[in-house]
């Protein structure tokens, strides 16, 4: 279980985010989709995830937040070792 908080500063409303997607490692380099994140309230955000047993070792979890008002996306990565 993962949880954390995403906004779009340039929202007028709401938290200006529409999709979260996580994955193992990045996305751009044939990182793995682990899945999506649910929204709730307060800017707040929760997942739950299951990384492959065929994974073990050094990766990071990459976090791709969508704006839904620009369009853009910002991404941020935290560094995990994926043990037995």
């Amino acid at each position: 279980m993962i949880e954390g908080i995403a906004f779009d500063k340039e929202a007028t409303s709401g938290t200006g985010i529409d999709r979260i997607d996580i994955f193992l490692d990045n996305r751009d380099e044939g990182g793995i989709l682990l899945g999506q994140a649910n929204f709730g309230q307060n800017n707040m955000w929760t997942a739950t995830i299951q990384i492959p047993n065929n994974q073990l070792g050094l990766h990071t979890l990459w976090f791709y937040a969508h704006s839904a008002v620009t369009s853009h996306i910002m991404s941020v990565s935290v560094p995990v070792t994926v043990a037995p």
